[in-house]
């Protein structure tokens, strides 16, 4: 089977440990899917620089860009988006130097790292294997005109339904925005859990990945 790149992007505070079973129980439940027991898949899990974050009164934190508010309307760190969205954009670049095919590259992200995977799906001129945006939003900033290609890229919105930290209606309104702007290949679902990810949507994640895949 061609090489699978998954790249998951961590939330706020965190690093690139915490997405680590999350991605390999990912690719676990799609092998079991495509009855492969050597998935090839390429899993990078990078960490986001520290620095201060003014929702948490300056404190300095792994973080994608500067959050001044959890509120829909709050002003962006537009800057630091795209200091993100440029180094992980660079890190698709190089997967698809190392010989996987565009289509075969999945960004994804939880929270924060979501903004971010979903601005370098955005800015992508090709078409990607999948778009997970779990729990996360699409902040209300000025935001690229995707390429057609970049379009078809199929896209999976997970939300808990008792998340405090991010409200579910961002799930909606990050599809609606989605939507808006071309993309039309979107599976939405929400949980009842908090802001995390449980095995429910593992499970769905890998079902609809490996639906993708073997298209």
């Amino acid at each position: 089977m061609p090489p699978i790149s998954l790249i998951l992007l961590h939330g706020l505070g965190a690093d690139g440990r915490d997405m680590q079973p999350i991605a390999h129980a990912i690719q676990q439940a799609i092998a079991a899917r495509l009855h492969s027991a050597q998935l090839n898949m390429r899993i990078h899990c990078p960490d986001a620089p520290a620095r201060p974050v003014s929702v948490n009164g300056g404190y300095v934190m792994p973080a994608w860009f500067d959050l001044y508010s959890l509120h829909a309307d709050a002003r962006v760190d537009t800057q630091g988006i795209e200091q993100s969205r440029q180094r992980i954009s660079a890190l698709l670049a190089a997967e698809h130097a190392a010989g996987v095919a565009w289509q075969r590259i999945i960004i994804g992200g939880f929270s924060q790292g979501g903004v971010i995977a979903m601005h370098c799906a955005l800015h992508q001129p090709e078409r990607l294997s999948g778009l997970l945006a779990l729990s996360t939003w699409l902040p209300q900033s000025a935001l690229p005109t995707p390429s057609p290609a970049a379009c078809q890229t199929p896209v999976f919105i997970g939300h808990g339904e008792d998340d405090d930290i991010i409200s579910i209606p961002a799930a909606t309104r990050t599809r609606d925005r989605l939507t808006q702007l071309g993309y039309r290949d979107i599976q939405q679902r929400s949980y009842p859990i908090p802001h995390s990810v449980n095995m429910q949507e593992i499970d769905d994640i890998a079902a609809w990945l490996a639906q993708h895949l073997a298209a």
